[in-house]
């Protein structure tokens, strides 16, 4: 890489670029998806005597990085958003069950038919996309 790409990388111009290309509702979802898995490795990770900040290993960078880029935006979420996106995303489960379970999930704004929660899904989806790569763009 020559210097001026370097610099080019730097300051985020590769990336804004790149962003054209980018399938963010489907790169969220795939975030979302790795949640558990980075649960358990920072988990894992901190069992260590050295902590988590500390540690100089691929394994700790990999977990250091996707907290400090994930969690500023799931945090700007409603719980109720964040809740949706777990359940249709981050479980594994199918969409009629992420569904049934929102559903008795106790959460008041929950008790609704299948129709409304797929649109607080895509809400959510945009909402989060957006907040993790500024754009919510879809392509089809």
């Amino acid at each position: 890489m020559k210097k001026d790409d370097k610099e080019i990388k730097k300051s985020g111009m590769l990336t804004s670029i790149a962003l054209e290309y980018v399938d963010a509702q489907s790169s969220t979802v795939k975030a979302i998806a790795k949640y558990k898995e980075m649960i358990g490795l920072k988990t894992a990770l901190s069992k260590s005597p050295i902590p988590l900040e500390e540690q100089d290993c691929p394994r700790a960078e990999k977990v250091k990085k996707y907290f400090e880029w994930f969690m500023p935006a799931w945090e700007q979420l409603s719980d109720r958003n964040q809740l949706v996106l777990m359940e249709f995303y981050g479980t594994g489960s199918t969409r009629s069950n992420a569904n049934a379970r929102l559903s008795t999930s106790g959460h008041p704004e929950l008790f609704v038919g299948d129709r409304q929660i797929d649109r607080y899904r895509e809400q959510a989806l945009k909402q989060f996309s957006f907040l993790l790569y500024g754009s919510d763009r879809k392509f089809k």
